[in-house]
């Protein structure tokens, strides 16, 4: 599975974690969440990184 690194560009309130995300705060997210996030109508995140989240 895959884990997305983003970062925060414009505050918001993550209703799927029920807190709000400050602008620069840096996150990982599922792949699910993070296309939810970054296919928003404004550009809210970035991508930082992308890891296969296998050992």
């Amino acid at each position: 599975m895959k884990k997305i690194k983003l970062k925060v560009l414009i505050p918001f309130f993550d209703i799927e974690l029920g807190k709000k995300r400050l602008k620069n705060q840096e996150f990982e997210a599922s792949e699910k969440r993070a296309k939810q996030l970054i296919n928003f109508e404004m550009k809210i995140v970035e991508i930082l990184e992308i890891t296969s989240g296998e050992k």
